[in-house]
């Protein structure tokens, strides 16, 4: 591991590299007291995650965050924060990969890099690779949701640009529309053309219909795919009425970030990856059995990785069925995709996470706008504490189609 931590508090900052040199001794720490020379460093040498505490200016933490996806985007960005006081200094920027809180403790910080980079050598792993290609042709990435994410984010692009797009597929378009007008979303007049469907949902709940059309449209029954589809389309309403009603308390999360993970929380169930197959390739490895995130979590996280998809949607799918190894410290975004899809699946909630990370106190809350928007009832929690869809059901566990 190559990190570098940038903190403009001498004492603070060398107290951390040495303890986490204590705790991985053979980690390679570079410790940066003047934040105006990082652009250099981070030219000058490749590192797997930064970690970045200041204290004296929230627009300086900004700008290094920013630096950073510059010049070495493939680095984890690690953002230090005062909860909920500070939070709000990155709210509704796509510029940290993880949100920690202060006092930040040197062992929470090598247990997250530590998950973090054991997924992603999980992911590259060629013994998953083969295990996946060898049950048949992966599903083609959602070409067009992934075009219109890369112009939400495009200061020049217009609506007549994301039109434009969807036009040019007309069954995506077809799908769209029969979506938007589902009682989910439309509560007034019908919406008869795309121009009404932004307008009424908003770009980060368009993208989500499209990536719901899109993904799951490849499903072998009607039946099946209008399944997944409700469920991700609920999930990623549940994930935006969610985090707009906590306020100050999530405002270190992108709620589209957080929305796109939820509309993908099942999509690793394209592919018929079992347990036990996972199971027997890493159990053991570098992975305890019980540690290991549930196949169609693998499955999921290794198409979006392949995919391209930014690295803390791929975390937050892998680790949504079992929220409590993503190891946040606070209420992150893997904890609300675990939320928002529980509660769009009627699946139960790991409930001493969010008591540790000061949540339970709004679960009432949570359940009552699930059961306004006509989600299923939840179950108790299994036995294994895994947190899985009951698809005993074959109409939706075999009906899936592969080309």
């Amino acid at each position: 591991m190559h990190l570098l931590i940038v903190d403009d508090q001498s004492s603070r900052l060398h107290a951390l590299e040495r303890a986490l040199l204590e705790l991985r001794p053979d980690w390679d720490v570079v410790a940066l007291e003047d934040p105006a020379v990082l652009a250099d460093v981070l030219a000058g040498r490749a590192f797997d995650a930064a970690v970045i505490h200041l204290e004296s200016s929230r627009a300086a933490t900004r700008d290094l965050l920013e630096q950073c996806g510059a010049i070495a985007p493939g680095m984890m960005r690690f953002a230090v924060l005062r909860y909920a006081a500070d939070a709000d200094a990155i709210g509704q920027l796509d510029l940290a990969h993880r949100v920690m809180t202060t006092p930040l403790e040197p062992g929470d910080l090598t247990t997250a890099l530590d998950m973090v980079n054991r997924l992603a050598a999980m992911l590259d792993d060629p013994r998953l690779r083969r295990e996946i290609t060898a049950l048949g042709k992966l599903p083609a990435p959602p070409g067009i949701a992934l075009s219109l994410m890369s112009l939400a984010t495009d200061p020049n692009s217009d609506s007549s640009r994301i039109i434009e797009l969807l036009r040019g597929s007309p069954a995506v378009t077809a799908k769209v529309l029969q979506l938007s007008n589902s009682a989910l979303y439309n509560r007034g007049s019908p919406i008869v053309d795309l121009g009404q469907a932004l307008v009424r949902l908003g770009m980060d709940t368009l993208i989500g219909v499209v990536l719901a059309a899109e993904a799951f449209g490849e499903v072998g029954s009607p039946q099946a795919q209008a399944s997944l589809q409700q469920r991700a389309l609920l999930g990623a309403q549940i994930a935006t009425r969610l985090l707009r009603g906590l306020g100050a308390e999530a405002a270190g999360l992108n709620p589209g970030m957080v929305a796109t993970a939820a509309t993908l929380a099942e999509i690793g169930r394209l592919l018929p990856l079992r347990n036990e197959a996972v199971a027997d390739l890493f159990a053991g490895d570098e992975w305890d059995a019980q540690d290991l995130p549930p196949a169609h979590s693998v499955a999921g996280a290794y198409l979006l990785h392949l995919w391209a998809l930014p690295r803390e949607i791929v975390n937050a799918v892998a680790w949504q069925a079992r929220p409590a190894q993503a190891h946040e410290d606070a209420f992150g975004t893997t904890t609300a995709v675990h939320v928002a899809h529980a509660l769009a699946a009627g699946l139960p909630l790991d409930r001493r996470l969010l008591a540790a990370q000061g949540m339970d106190g709004h679960v009432e809350d949570w359940e009552a706008l699930a059961e306004r928007l006509d989600a299923p009832p939840r179950p108790t929690a299994s036995a294994e504490g895994v947190y899985e869809l009951d698809l005993d059901d074959a109409e939706l566990e075999n009906s899936f189609t592969f080309y």
